[in-house]
């Protein structure tokens, strides 16, 4: 999601310097739950893309640390648009706006911070609850 934009040569080469290989794991929502077994989330991933037919926008699934995570709502504070995963954090290619891994704005033109989900767990499962 947002590495393979058309730009111009020297732009694309730059954000594709810039992109970090996150997986997606699909999935459904059901009672504006979703549901993620934590078994699809190895120790060595930091991040996880989760990605539903529902929902317009990916949410990033960030660990803190083994019983902790957060979920952000991909999409810029801006103007709506899809933000990718970079080294730092998250990117909006469309005029700049970077966030870090707590959805906190670090450069504008964005001034309020990603949208976040609670998150809990409900035994072998993470849930994003999205009310």
């Amino acid at each position: 999601m947002g590495c393979g934009l058309v730009l111009g040569s020297s732009a694309l080469l730059s954000l594709l310097e810039g992109c970090v290989s996150v997986k997606v794991f699909n999935t459904s929502i059901q009672n504006h739950l979703i549901r993620i077994p934590l078994s699809s989330l190895s120790v060595e991933e930091k991040m996880k893309i989760i990605r539903t037919e529902n929902l317009e926008y990916d949410i990033l699934l960030v660990r803190e640390s083994d019983q902790s995570f957060r979920a952000l709502l991909m999409k810029c504070t801006h103007n709506e648009n899809a933000v990718f995963t970079d080294a730092k954090g998250l990117v909006c290619s469309l005029h700049g706006s970077t966030f870090d891994l707590n959805g906190e704005v670090t450069n504008g033109p964005a001034l309020k911070n990603l949208q976040r989900y609670m998150v809990s767990r409900d035994g072998q499962d993470l849930l994003i609850h999205l009310q």
